[in-house]
């Protein structure tokens, strides 16, 4: 499993996951995805291995972002998974874990077939993905709302 982060920390935590015995999941900072970043992705994918980025967290420093309809209101989601999707042309999955009955309970259901667009449809298909993530994110975070760690201004537009 490798998390693309957006932390110049990456390395630190790495050899911390595998100081703790977590030798199957690697970070990977990333603050531009890169001709070699995508090649080296590409190639991990290749391999069987699977790439895990959050898709509510807005990068922090002006990524690109789609504003869709979240809980009734609009918000910001990046746009950097379904670009990355599309790019390296490999399906979507959503990883939830809820914690019920003093179980964490895991899910993983398959989103996106692939995200693919067309010349000139690239930001419209992308938001499309972005509010299909956000409305069932929503659904999820109304079925735990206190599960759903958010620290942030998550609906705070004024930075657009």
């Amino acid at each position: 499993m490798n998390v693309l982060v957006h932390t110049r920390h990456a390395e630190r935590f790495n050899r911390l996951l595998g100081e703790a015995g977590a030798s199957h999941l690697r970070l990977i900072q990333v603050s531009e995805l890169d001709p070699a970043i995508m090649l080296q992705l590409s190639q991990r994918l290749e391999r069987g291995e699977w790439l895990a980025i959050a898709g509510d967290r807005v990068p922090l420093h002006g990524g690109r972002t789609a504003t869709v309809d979240f809980l009734g209101q609009p918000a910001r989601f990046p746009q950097g998974p379904w670009l990355l999707a599309g790019l390296l042309k490999c399906p979507v999955n959503l990883f939830f874990c809820l914690k019920q009955q003093g179980r964490y309970h895991v899910s993983l259901e398959p989103f996106a077939e692939a995200i693919a667009w067309r010349r000139g449809e690239r930001d419209q298909v992308i938001a499309h993905w972005a509010g299909r993530y956000a409305e069932r994110l929503g659904q999820r975070a109304l079925s735990a709302p206190r599960q759903w760690f958010n620290f942030y201004p998550f609906w705070n537009l004024d930075n657009d």
